[in-house]
């Protein structure tokens, strides 16, 4: 799926942004608890034999984060 600024001028992601928000299917209260439970879970959980702490231990890249916040996110 192509991205809805692709072409687009930057005047206008903000009423892009708008419209996307306004069309999601959750509302605003639902993505911030869902958010929230997850970046719970991230903190809460331990990698490996130490074990090691996310955020104590190891400091992901945002990227990783990102992934990992995805990927929660889409399995909850």
């Amino acid at each position: 799926m192509p991205s809805p600024y692709n072409g687009r001028p930057v005047t206008e992601w903000a009423a892009i942004t708008q419209q996307l928000v306004a069309a999601h299917p959750l509302s605003g209260a639902e993505l911030v608890e869902v958010a929230v439970k997850v970046w719970n879970e991230i903190l809460a959980s331990s990698i490996g034999g130490k074990p090691f702490k996310i955020g104590v231990d190891l400091r992901p890249k945002p990227q990783i984060m990102a992934f990992f916040l995805h990927e929660l996110i889409r399995s909850s």
